[in-house]
């Protein structure tokens, strides 16, 4: 049981919290502590994915961090933040004037995206520009490297230095380096391939630019448990140990920040029996969190969330023979959001989701049937 489940089990059993239920609860000191973890463990500096959770009262906590945002409104959230890093294949003039205003750092996904933001500057200073770079140019560096997932992000190697030149032949802007990621959940995988990458690619981009270059930014692809790979952190800090001194290096974190200081809450509002199957019918589904109904996902694993009973403890029966299958409030049948141990489960009880920081609260379909969103309080 985490820090948050255990606060909330005794505040809502004992009365001492209430919550509109469905909603979202999070707590910003397990944020900042999880940033800090995630910094010393890779010993850089991390810069946090507001795209992870847009929550205002968060986000105010991050201002002496980096930031990455990729919408205007995440760029409005994030405006007094330490550094604001700009990354998105399809920003439009908008963001980019309002990127410019906010001395923004952007992360170029082609040459011509970068035309566009030298047009749309005119007069106005530019901060120095970082290049994002295609996960097909890990292959073409290291042919030893397994398959990434393709994607359509960023630059193939040829373009790469292309842009490169592009720069070093305009004197409106600068490069300060480049943006390398294998992708979500990639990191245990491909940590030390993209970190390889990375460092054949240095002198590559510097010859092309005609000078030395500051920043390399390796992304991350960090999971909710990332705590749990020393084995891969171990491998990782040898590859991080050859880049020369004049380079910087930042990493990027969206659920490895976010996911374990956040809880999703939904209460039971009945249960039936359909054909031996026990079943409780929650007040919150996939309209309020579509991602642990795992509907994408041909092999679910349904998440197993904890119960709160007010006035009460509720033994979890681990090793029960049934389990009650928890629904929400929709007419899809995929509106399943987990299970639970056993049928000791009624109307009213709470049930608790926890590692629902990252991504649960924005991806969803909460327009469906018009239901009411999911509330959402900080606690600290």
């Amino acid at each position: 049981m985490t820090g948050i489940i255990n606060r909330l089990e005794q505040g809502l059993s004992g009365g001492q919290f209430s919550f509109e239920s469905p909603c979202y609860i999070y707590d910003p000191t397990v944020l900042k502590d999880n940033i800090n973890a995630l910094e010393k463990e890779l010993g850089t500096p991390v810069i946090i994915s507001i795209k992870a959770n847009p929550s205002v009262e968060l986000n105010l906590r991050l201002i002496d961090r980096g930031v990455e945002v990729a919408s205007l409104k995440e760029l409005n959230l994030a405006v007094n933040c330490n550094k604001i890093y700009i990354n998105n294949p399809s920003m439009d003039k908008n963001l980019m004037r309002a990127g410019i205003a906010a001395k923004a750092f952007f992360i170029i996904d082609t040459q011509e995206q970068l035309q566009q933001l030298i047009a749309l500057a005119g007069n106005r200073p530019l901060q120095p520009v970082i290049l994002r770079c295609n996960v097909d140019v890990v292959s073409s560096l290291l042919p030893d490297a397994p398959a990434i997932r393709k994607d359509h992000f960023g630059m193939d190697l040829t373009s790469l230095l292309a842009a490169a030149r592009y720069i070093r032949d305009n004197e409106k802007v600068q490069l300060l380096g480049f943006h390398l990621f294998g992708g979500s959940h990639t990191f245990q995988r491909f940590a030390t391939y993209i970190a390889r990458a990375a460092l054949a690619l240095i002198p590559l981009i510097e010859e092309s630019y005609g000078s030395d270059i500051a920043l390399v930014n390796l992304g991350g692809g960090f999971g909710e448990h990332w705590w749990g790979l020393q084995e891969s952190f171990a491998a990782y800090h040898q590859a991080l140990s050859r880049f020369p001194q004049h380079i910087e290096l930042v990493h990027e974190a969206g659920r490895a920040t976010f996911a374990s200081c956040g809880v999703f809450m939904t209460t039971v509002v009945g249960t039936k029996r359909i054909a031996g199957q026990h079943y409780a019918i929650c007040d919150g589904g996939m309209n309020q969190n579509f991602l642990l109904c795992q509907t994408e996902n041909s092999f679910r694993r349904m998440r197993q969330p904890y119960c709160v009973r007010k006035g009460s403890q509720i033994p979890l029966e681990n090793n029960a023979d049934q389990k009650t299958i928890l629904v929400g409030s929709t007419c899809s049948r995929d509106d399943v959001i987990g299970h639970y141990p056993g049928e000791d489960i009624q109307a009213g009880d709470i049930l608790l989701f926890d590692q629902c920081g990252a991504y649960h609260s924005t991806y969803t379909v909460n327009r469906f049937l018009g239901l009411k969103e999911a509330a959402y309080y900080v606690i600290s």
